[in-house]
């Protein structure tokens, strides 16, 4: 079972999106850090966003001032095998990110497809909204998967990781970072049309 993610100390909201439940709330260390978790039946994710003053000296030279930090995570029951069969397969759920220039909140959409169950190759895409009203568009083609888990990129150079989860690959949840966004997904096996 899926850890229900409202028992983290430090709880402030929770609520439901999109099918998946959600929290917010600050870690209970009374830090500057706030935490976005989101859940469905096998597996769970969040995004911690935080600032923190400190002063550092490093070889003689000193720093001061805030510094800004993001954090993602997604885990859970994870299947350690492919989707198979024939057709189609279409994953939809949430995303919740950061913004690498300024470190504020995003949220959005993640939409999974395998066009072809018998090839397996995964198309990944995750829209964000961002607070200017536009939507930061991040794809991924052709990504290979295997034993359950897909990966495509290398951290902060338009990278992806996720896993699916549950019976019947039931769930995916993962993480991506680009050189703009870090961020979190979960999504929701469609039924087969």
């Amino acid at each position: 079972t899926t850890s229900d993610l409202r028992q983290l100390d430090g709880t402030e909201g929770t609520g439901t999106r999109d099918g998946f439940n959600t929290v917010a709330g600050s870690l209970p260390d009374n830090s500057i850090f706030t935490r976005y978790g989101f859940w469905g039946q096998h597996g769970y994710a969040a995004v911690v966003l935080g600032e923190v003053s400190r002063q550092i000296t490093d070889a003689g030279r000193t720093w001061s001032g805030p510094f800004q930090t993001a954090h993602a995570w997604a885990a859970g029951e994870t299947t350690d095998t492919n989707p198979t069969g024939t057709g189609s397969a279409t994953w939809r759920g949430i995303a919740e990110a950061a913004s690498t220039a300024d470190f504020q909140r995003l949220t959005g959409t993640a939409n999974l497809r395998i066009p072809d169950l018998s090839q397996p190759r995964l198309t990944a895409e995750i829209d964000l909204d961002k607070s200017d009203g536009s939507t930061a568009e991040l794809r991924w083609s052709d990504v290979s998967l295997t034993n359950g888990s897909f990966s495509q990129g290398s951290a902060g150079d338009h990278h992806i990781h996720g896993r699916f989860h549950g019976q019947d690959h039931a769930e995916a949840w993962g993480i991506f970072h680009t050189n703009a966004y870090l961020g979190a997904f979960g999504a929701m096996r469609q039924l087969q049309q």
